[in-house]
């Protein structure tokens, strides 16, 4: 969003709240919330109310008291004036509680501050205008705490000090009067609001510009999270709508940067931080990202140390399953051939190649080669199968030590690079997103063989470690090492494809090391497709972490607590795998998955051969089929959203199904089942709030409608 240039204005009024200040809250009334939680910590309240209870208690006595006021503009004062005395013994304390939560909770928008500075300095004057119950003296406090200069502003102009608006347009009449040396059409007025910061002006000839930091639409990544888990991490609720609004992209570079900048930008920027904390804790000053993800994360762990001001040494490496796995092979027998090709996508001739073998030995199976090796026990060969006969081959004795050989080349290769670039192994970590740390496992397993001796730790953004952890491998998950947030992280893990799409660099996986002038050099695959867009979703990645290293700085206990809400933040991206939007599912169907071991197969992440599956055997079969890739040999590589291009609203209708407690909204649904079982096609909604009237419009999706639906 760029905001308008001030040259041609002489005035310009700006909007406080939710504009030039932001909240670290979902909504304004959840301050109410956090001043209760003060109240129950301090043991002051005489009775006994939950957060919530309170909020909505403060709320009906801000409703009161309007109601009581002639104009129903209000001071916090005669709010508080509404209050029963059984609530607290101080109640002007409580009120000064609210104040002080409004100053600790908001804190500068940077974008709107540095636009005004920019036209104070070119000598134009500013107002500010407010719709507010705070008086002229409690926001010029909220401000000054959080480093406005409020000399900047000629005018402070408050709703209830003058007994009227913005959203009948009366204050503007106000803002006029202070200036009656100037035309309508020489003020600019900006704020959050469609209605009294844009349309009301509007109405007078003035100026208008609507600073939605969120382009109105109706099933926005708020509203789905809202859903799925009651929107997590409020406290960077704003900072990640700000964040958003900073893109001009459309289509799928828009929603390239928005996933960037709302999702894995929040997830991966926090788990930075957390992952900084701990080295430090750790005495821990030099780290190994590890590759294809190495590259962002080390990006982003460069960016922390730089905004903490102490240096770490950060270098990504580059290793994989395959490289690691063969490397810390020791033994060649059937269970191993078969763990090394049995659940790849490999071809027989891929398979060959993988253990190193001549394919000039084994001309007779030439015609099978394209076959994959999954599928050769189903194709018989000489009284057996294609796979028994390639497995009894790789084991005979000559071929048994011509693979040992290859893999102890292959071992010996790769520690070599991990000598030449890690040097000594005491006291380093490596880091990666995760899951089973497979990778580290095999890696040091490799170590150990050329007799290596190594101190590492190994940090993960989300660990399935389990049997690794209990058996001495050092790792460390943030959201989870073997055991904690396993409900979110099964979910993640069913479809890591996702995941690594959008974090990984789209350069191919390592598949060996050659060495060049006495240095070893990895050897990489082919890329993957989808470049640009990848490189959009990292911008929106750096984005988010310099508007939240600029948040800390304002906020730093604030910020500090984020760090603690684990499972807040990883919601987040568990809330684009298991419900995803249809536009976010349509974005990540363009993306391939890779095996990533060493074989050229690449498959998109939706393919019109799942839908067509989903089309034939219903949805409820594929919706099954996230229990396992391989249920029914289905082989769909994300359920959900393959789902979710079918129809765009099922999971999120099982989610309010399944989460609702609220009879109101399951007789919603019983009344659109009634609509749907009687052949109704044409719906309209009359005298709903926004938010219920989203509830039924997702009900109300699989009705087939003459005319467009609304509500009002």
């Amino acid at each position: 969003m760029r905001l308008p240039e001030v040259n041609k204005y002489k005035l310009i009024s700006v909007d406080i709240f939710d504009t030039l200040l932001l909240r670290a809250v979902a909504k304004p009334i959840d301050i109410f919330e956090k001043v209760w939680e003060d109240v129950l910590k301090e043991d002051k309240a005489l009775t006994e109310l939950n957060p919530s209870e309170y909020k909505k208690l403060r709320v009906e006595m801000e409703r009161r008291a309007r109601n009581e006021a002639e104009n129903r503009e209000v001071t916090l004062s005669q709010i508080y004036q509404q209050y029963p005395s059984y609530i607290v013994e101080d109640i002007e304390g409580l009120r000064h509680l609210e104040i002080q939560k409004e100053e600790e909770y908001c804190y500068r928008n940077d974008e709107i501050w540095e636009w005004i500075k920019n036209a104070y300095e070119k000598g134009i004057k500013i107002v500010l205008l407010s719709d507010m119950y705070l008086s002229n003296l409690e926001i010029r406090r909220i401000l000054e705490k959080n480093n406005i200069d409020i000399s900047c502003f000629e005018h402070i102009i408050i709703s209830n000090e003058h007994h009227c608006n913005k959203q009948n347009g009366e204050l503007y009449q106000v803002l006029m009067q202070y200036y009656p040396e100037l035309k309508a059409e020489d003020i600019l007025h900006i704020g959050d609001n469609k209605n009294s910061d844009y349309e009301q002006p509007l109405k007078l000839g003035i100026n208008a510009f609507f600073y939605a930091v969120i382009p109105e639409q109706l099933y926005s990544i708020y509203d789905y999270e809202k859903i799925r888990h009651n929107i997590p991490m409020p406290e960077i609720l704003s900072l990640r709508k700000v964040c958003m609004s900073k893109t001009n992209h459309t289509g799928d570079k828009r929603v390239a940067y928005e996933i960037g900048s709302t999702i894995i930008g929040p997830v991966l920027t926090l788990f930075i931080s957390w992952l900084y904390n701990r080295m430090e804790k750790l005495d821990i000053s030099r780290v190994y990202p590890l590759m294809r993800e190495g590259w962002l994360l080390g990006k982003l762990l460069e960016g922390e140390c730089a905004d903490r001001g102490k240096l770490l040494e950060v270098h990504p490496i580059y290793v994989s399953r395959k490289v690691t796995y063969i490397a810390s092979i020791t033994e060649i027998n059937r269970e191993e051939i078969e763990n090394l090709i049995g659940a790849r996508n490999l071809t027989i001739e891929e398979s060959i190649r993988l253990v190193g073998l001549d394919l000039a030995e084994f001309e007779e199976l030439q015609k099978y080669y394209s076959i994959l090796y999954k599928h050769s026990h189903e194709i018989p060969y000489e009284e057996t199968t294609v796979k028994e006969y390639v497995i009894h081959k790789f084991l005979e004795k000559d071929n048994k030590e011509k693979i040992l050989k290859y893999v102890t080349e292959e071992r010996k290769k790769l520690v070599r690079y991990l000598i030449q670039e890690i040097k000594d192994f005491d006291n380093i970590a490596t880091v990666d997103i995760g899951f089973f740390g497979r990778i580290q496992m095999w890696m040091e397993k490799s170590l150990s063989i050329e007799n290596i001796p190594f101190k590492i730790k190994h940090f993960l953004a989300i660990g399935i470690t389990g049997e690794k952890v209990y058996d001495g491998l050092n790792f460390e998950g943030m959201f989870g090492t073997y055991d904690g947030n396993q409900d979110l992280i099964q979910v993640i893990h069913r479809t890591t494809d996702v995941v690594e799409k959008l974090i990984s660099v789209t350069e191919g996986s390592t598949i060996g090391y050659e060495e060049k002038q006495g240095r070893i050099y990895p050897v990489r695959e082919k890329g993957i497709r989808q470049k640009e867009l990848t490189e959009i979703v990292f911008q929106g990645v750096f984005e988010f972490q310099k508007v939240w290293f600029e948040f800390r700085k304002k906020k730093p206990e604030i910020a500090e607590e984020c760090l603690g809400k684990k499972r807040e933040i990883l919601e987040i991206l568990h809330r684009l795998i298991d419900m995803p939007r249809k536009e976010e599912a349509e974005f990540l169907a363009k993306f391939q998955a890779d095996t990533n071991f060493g074989t050229d197969y690449r498959k998109g992440i939706i393919t019109e051969e799942h839908l067509t599956l989903a089309k034939e055997k219903g949805i409820d079969f594929v919706d099954k089929c996230n229990i396992s890739y391989t249920y029914q040999d289905s082989n769909i590589t994300w359920p959900k959203g393959t789902i979710t291009l079918l129809d765009e609203f099922y999971y999120v209708r099982k989610a309010l199904k399944n989460g609702s407690q609220n009879e109101v909204i399951k007789s919603m649904q019983e009344v659109v089942e009634n609509i749907q079982q009687d052949g109704i096609t044409e719906v309209a909604l009359y005298g709903a709030t926004s938010g219920k009237a989203k509830t039924v419009l997702f009900y109300l999706s699989d009705v087939s409608y003459k005319s467009p639906m609304f509500y009002r």
